[in-house]
């Protein structure tokens, strides 16, 4: 998965897409750069598959879990169809816990809404 690292922000939707090899090392610069960012992990190395299906973070009291923010997700299903469940298909949420909980065998791509970075001080 580790070449499937990749990581677009949309600035004008304020959304993410990360390849599901990125890690949280690739995805937070690539939105700081943009002055937005995603509630993520507390750990540079955690892959973003796992921190969107379970993952905590600095930003989980204000913007919630990366979970919470998930618009959509690529999936390759057990049989190798390849999926996409968006925030168009209520059951994105459920999709996504019962397929990693059925260890479906990859994540190609998660989106998330991301949001303006504030002062912290």
């Amino acid at each position: 998965m580790r070449g499937v690292a990749d990581v677009r922000v949309d600035t004008q939707r304020q959304r993410v897409r990360a390849g599901g090899g990125a890690t949280w090392r690739d995805v937070d610069p690539a939105c700081q750069l943009h002055g937005l960012a995603l509630p993520g992990g507390t750990f540079d190395a955690t892959g973003i598959g796992g921190l969107t299906l379970g993952g905590l973070g600095y930003l989980l009291g204000t913007l919630g879990l990366t979970l919470d923010n998930l618009v959509a997700a690529e999936v390759v299903t057990p049989n190798g169809e390849v999926v996409e469940a968006s925030d168009e298909d209520h059951g994105l949420r459920r999709r996504a816990a019962l397929c990693a909980r059925r260890r479906c065998p990859a994540d190609p791509a998660f989106s998330a809404t991301s949001w303006p970075l504030r002062p912290t001080s």
